[in-house]
């Protein structure tokens, strides 16, 4: 679910055909590779496509190092404080 403090995850189990931009930066991936890169603004929502895996990270918490479309991604995924989760990756 949408958060401007943490970073949040869209999958195939989310039926809405939209999420929230809202200022956040939505990266979206499919299999390891970083396929799009969206800078959204306040009140903005983004279609969903129904594959892969769609990333929404606040802008604070973006690193343009780290996401690079067209580029690979390895993504580890942990439980964090209040169930969110915690983005670790490093580019392949």
């Amino acid at each position: 679910i949408h958060s401007s403090t943490d970073p949040c995850y869209y999958d195939l189990s989310y039926t809405q055909k939209t999420i929230k931009g809202d200022g956040n930066i939505i990266v979206r991936i499919a299999g390891n590779e970083i396929k799009q890169i969206l800078k959204t603004k306040k009140g903005e929502m983004v279609t969903l496509y129904p594959v892969g895996l769609t990333l929404s990270i606040p802008l604070s918490h973006f690193s343009s190092a780290l996401f690079q479309q067209g580029k690979p991604i390895h993504i580890q995924m942990c439980k964090g404080k209040n169930s969110s989760i915690d983005l670790k990756g490093t580019v392949v």
